[in-house]
């Protein structure tokens, strides 16, 4: 049924959580992981603050694989700038991914009460089943 899953990370509690949940899928569907982490960098800030933020994703992006890779998973990572939720679905179209698996964060941010903003927005835009973790 999934032969593609999308993991999207941000390596908060949520998306650690959610990286069992991703472990239990591709162990019952044999299927292949993209690994996404994605880091906006404002206008207003310089361009050490980028380096300083695509230095710690490529690390988390690192680290999360090791643990993939420690399990014999079959992964694919990506790093990318810009908004969380359009790269999240963008991705997911053009990795061909059949199944997006996210945890839920911002719980209390005015933009939404039940999810956060950038689940809420991979929610209602992407083409292929989401599974939030909450």
């Amino acid at each position: 049924m999934f032969s593609k899953i999308l993991f999207p990370t941000d390596g908060s509690e949520h998306s650690k959580k959610t990286f069992d949940y991703v472990k239990d899928l591709v162990k019952n569907y044999n299927c292949q992981v993209v690994l996404l982490h994605s880091y906006d960098v404002p206008l207003l800030y310089t361009v050490e603050y980028g380096n300083i933020l695509k230095e710690a994703g490529t690390s988390l992006l690192s680290k999360t694989e090791e643990e993939f890779k420690k399990l014999d998973i079959n992964i694919k990572t990506i790093l990318s700038v810009g908004s969380a939720g359009k790269l999240i679905t963008e991705t997911a179209e053009r990795e061909s991914c059949n199944l997006i698996v996210m945890g839920t964060h911002g719980l209390s941010e005015a933009k939404t009460f039940l999810i956060g903003s950038t689940s809420n927005y991979v929610l209602h835009n992407a083409k292929c089943p989401v599974l939030l973790i909450n």
